[in-house]
């Protein structure tokens, strides 16, 4: 009888670590890891605005309604019953940073880790690159560059008529900031507490200031 009892008592406890388990991934799944909201970028009467669920939106501002929608990747996984991809419960990976524009293609980058460049006119892929952590700020273009921190550390260039990287630059720490292309120097912050200015071409490090917090 006493058997009987704990192995009773044994399989509800395992029940309830299963349950337990499963809301720990669907609360995983389904909310964004961190909050904010992507700002909007305006051009040529169109506004692009990230979203929180993945998407890119190009609202029509003469017409006053959506030009197109696109989706960004889910991270792959090795699917099953509580992969967030394959199961079917993720919502999307957020977007933080404001979109850039150049020569009729929208650029913005993921909390998956991607960056994406859109075709402004029909809303369509051209290519995408994965860096090695989440982005949460925007990109910046210039000198033919795209440049974008990442939560890796990394600033990264990325050549836009090759669409290859060009040369990254490690930090000491996450970096959350949207780069700012001046002439020929590129200025990031870092949550290393530094400020760098580098060489918008090659990518050398010109000089750094040292903050008193995360900047």
């Amino acid at each position: 009888m006493k058997s009987i009892f704990k192995k009773s008592r044994l399989t509800r406890l395992g029940v309830l670590l299963g349950l337990l388990i499963l809301l720990v991934v669907v609360a995983a799944c389904v909310n964004p890891p961190s909050r904010g909201w992507s700002g909007p970028l305006a051009a040529d009467g169109v506004v692009y605005v990230g979203s929180l669920r993945g998407r890119v939106l190009a609202l029509d501002t003469t017409a006053g309604g959506p030009k197109w929608q696109f989706t960004v990747q889910l991270p792959r996984s090795g699917g099953g019953f509580l992969s967030c991809a394959g199961g079917g419960l993720a919502q999307g990976i957020p977007l933080y940073g404001i979109p850039a524009l150049a020569n009729g293609v929208v650029y913005v980058g993921d909390y998956g880790g991607r960056v994406y460049a859109i075709d402004a006119g029909l809303g369509t892929s051209k290519w995408d690159f994965k860096t090695g952590g989440p982005i949460i700020g925007g990109p910046a273009i210039g000198n033919g560059l795209l440049y974008v921190g990442s939560s890796d550390g990394k600033v990264y260039a990325i050549d836009l008529a090759s669409t290859q990287p060009k040369w990254e630059f490690k930090t000491g720490d996450k970096v959350w900031s949207t780069p700012l292309v001046a002439g020929g120097t590129l200025y990031v912050t870092s949550m290393d507490h530094k400020l760098y200015a580098l060489d918008a071409a090659t990518g050398a490090k010109l000089n750094e200031f040292k903050a008193s917090g995360a900047i």
